[in-house]
């Protein structure tokens, strides 16, 4: 049998010297050269787990100075996760209890055995790491979602009740943490919205896994409305579906598209002026410069004429000044 060689550090508070002899033998049965500390009671066990850092904590239920539920109540929830209880076969009940406070495991020192022994320690110390990974991951998440700049939110999908909120949504709506989270989706849409944003959800309902993005119009608590993009990913948390919402303030981007499609239409009533309006007065100017060419201007005939370019150069010259005047208030704009 290949015996472990990686270094644990392995604390035993255990006051039976004959157990206590017995758990370093199954020790060194699977490991190689083991870092074993023993203490006798809990005062001493006390001392040295807040001295020095171990890998896992063998520890027995009944010690001198403390027995039972007084023992794992006065140990620390903070050891508990390297813990394995040495219990005996009627201490069930107990066991029971401390698991569900958070000890990794227990060992019935009747069914003792190197295997066991070995093959709890090794479980307890992975279970440790990927509790703590576990754990990162949750800080990572937690620090993307109430660090974010951007307004975030975790709604109740069958209530639509807020269930947290980022920094940034308090700054954006105007209300506190207390607020939201006796509010739901429709206390922050205007009246007028509500009926649309029922029907949108009424989409989102049906699916287990989405992500969608769309442009609604929020109000802040003053009164305030704004239009933002909504990104929504359906989430699953403590065994309800969720939404996972991203609330991006767009008002001043969808003002500044207004204003392009405003001016980009004045450009065009300017270029319909120039190939239209002002076309039509030029040309019968010089349709009657031609006839000039064949007519006396003394005549009756003539004087007609001269009267009728002069009229299209006035209409010219107003058609010129509307030109003028639209495109001062373009650049005005």
């Amino acid at each position: 049998m290949k015996k472990d060689t990686k270094s644990y550090r392995i604390l035993i508070v255990e006051s039976n010297e004959k157990v206590l002899i017995s758990l370093k033998k199954l020790l060194l049965k699977r490991i190689v050269d083991p870092i074993i500390i023993n203490a006798v009671d809990f005062k001493s066990a006390k001392m040295l787990f807040s001295q020095e850092d171990y890998d896992v904590i063998l520890l027995d239920l009944n010690l001198s100075d403390r027995k039972g539920q007084q023992l794992l109540d006065d140990f620390g929830k903070e050891n508990f996760s390297k813990t394995i209880l040495l219990a005996e076969l009627q201490d069930s009940e107990l066991t029971r209890y401390a698991i569900s406070k958070g000890v990794s495991d227990y060992l019935e020192k009747s069914e003792l055995s190197s295997r066991l022994l070995y093959k709890s320690i090794v479980y307890s110390i992975e279970r440790r790491k990927n509790i703590a990974k576990l754990q990162e991951s949750e800080k990572r998440f937690s620090n993307l979602f109430y660090l974010n700049p951007q307004p975030m939110y975790v709604f109740d999908f069958k209530t639509l009740q807020f269930l947290r909120v980022n920094d940034a949504m308090l700054k954006q709506y105007g209300y506190s943490i207390a607020e939201f989270l006796d509010m739901t989706l429709l206390d922050i849409r205007p009246k007028n919205q509500i009926s649309a944003f029922k029907k949108a959800f009424k989409y989102l309902e049906s699916y287990d896994r989405l992500v969608t993005a769309d442009e609604y119009q929020h109000q802040k608590k003053n009164g305030e409305t704004f239009y933002v993009e909504i990104s929504c990913n359906i989430i699953h948390d403590d065994g309800k579906k969720c939404g996972l919402v991203t609330a991006v303030d767009v008002t001043e981007r969808l003002n500044y598209l207004k204003t392009i499609e405003e001016r980009n239409q004045r450009l065009q009533d300017i270029a319909f002026t120039q190939s239209h309006i002002v076309r039509a007065p030029l040309a019968n100017m010089m349709g009657i410069l031609y006839l000039i060419r064949d007519f006396d201007l003394k005549a009756e005939e003539g004087e007609e004429l001269f009267r009728n370019f002069i009229n299209c150069g006035e209409e010219l010259d107003k058609s010129i000044k509307e030109i003028v005047l639209k495109s001062n208030f373009f650049e005005a704009k």
